[in-house]
């Protein structure tokens, strides 16, 4: 039996309630909906404790700001998946965890989480990019 870790999945307010209702961490399947390591559900090992602009560095690069500023780092849900279950898509000493196909909650163990607002303006620079498009954003990553 293989060790469990824990999977954060960072999302809105409103993407958590989605998540919760319908019962499944969807995937991302293109690399323009940042699945840029393969089709999967995406997320990282890094606890909302550790502060919104590490993690928004951490999962969105440059952009994180961007992000933050949008509402997607309000919210967390950690799910406690076996180790095998996971890859570990380690990217320029980035923290990201893939599992293959949608996270069904029902097969796991979950703890929702708000996200402590801290300053996050350590992990970004002026010139990092937090007005531009979404479609922008994601044509590049």
């Amino acid at each position: 039996m293989s060790s469990k870790v824990s999977f954060f999945h960072y999302t809105s307010t409103s993407g958590l309630h989605a998540i919760i209702s319908s019962g499944y961490i969807h995937e991302s399947n293109h690399a323009r909906n940042h699945a840029h390591f393969g089709k999967g559900t995406y997320g990282t090992s890094m606890s909302p404790n550790v502060g919104r602009g590490k993690i928004a560095k951490n999962n969105w690069g440059r952009h994180g700001k961007y992000y933050i500023r949008k509402g997607k780092m309000a919210m967390a849900i950690e799910v406690k998946i076996p180790s095998d279950k996971v890859k570990r898509a380690n990217h320029r000493g980035r923290d990201i965890l893939v599992h293959e196909g949608p996270v069904k909650l029902s097969d796991y163990t979950y703890t929702e989480w708000t996200v402590p607002a801290t300053d996050y303006s350590a992990y970004f620079s002026d010139s990092d990019d937090d007005g531009a498009d979404l479609f922008d954003l994601l044509s590049i990553w």
